[in-house]
């Protein structure tokens, strides 16, 4: 759990550290909203990045007291804290998103389709997920938490297995067709991934809880 604590402050510093270098060269009014055609439709300060470590730092904040003080097991430790750098890192992510859109962008519009760097993004965090998945072990915190998924360790291991293969293989198609379209093609394409991502794995717990009572009753 030391090595997630590590990370969970780290985190927490670094999102600063970037937020504190960008100042440097972000001008006074920037782009803070953006449609689902790429383009800004609304604008704020600078500081309004600093809304990202605030958020950053309270979250990890209230997990490292509550790994602290709080009377729980280690193992449910260890997936908080795990959970809450997956978020924090998920923030920093979203954070150096809206900082190349901020930089990226002059009065003619962007520079180039910001998508095609933002989706591939993306996938690369689904293959570093997904790569992770099939090691978790079952808790309550971090997971596909379904009722069949969480019937016994058989149908948790088969559907974490299971959903890393489709982390992975989401993340590479994230990557490829994310170079090959506009913002809103691209768009649509990361929220049908996500959905199926988001079914297929549930899909995937309930089979695997059918076998298994199956099994049971042979």
């Amino acid at each position: 759990m030391k090595k997630f604590k590590i990370l969970v402050i780290s985190l927490m510093i670094l999102s600063f550290v970037i937020v504190g270098v960008s100042f440097v060269y972000l001008p006074d009014i920037i782009p803070i909203h953006f449609g689902i055609d790429g383009a800004p439709d609304q604008f704020g300060s600078k500081y309004f990045m600093l809304l990202f470590p605030t958020v950053i730092t309270i979250v990890g904040g209230v997990a490292l007291a509550v790994c602290r003080y709080a009377k729980v097991s280690e193992n449910y430790k260890k997936y908080t804290m795990l959970t809450v750098s997956i978020v924090e890192a998920i923030f920093v992510v979203l954070l150096i998103m809206l900082l190349v859109y901020a930089t990226m962008y002059t009065e003619d519009g962007f520079v180039f389709e910001i998508s095609k760097i933002m989706l591939p993004l993306f996938g690369f965090m689904f293959i570093i997920l997904g790569n992770y998945m099939p090691k978790v072990e079952k808790n309550s915190t971090l997971g596909v938490k379904t009722y069949w998924s969480m019937y016994n360790e058989t149908t948790w291991q088969k559907t974490h297995r299971f959903t890393g293969f489709v982390s992975v293989v989401v993340g590479v198609l994230s990557i490829v067709l994310g170079l090959f379209f506009n913002d809103i093609v691209n768009f649509i394409i990361l929220m049908s991934l996500i959905f199926v991502f988001a079914v297929s794995t549930t899909v995937a717990s309930y089979i695997y809880y059918k076998k298994e009572k199956q099994k049971e009753l042979e």
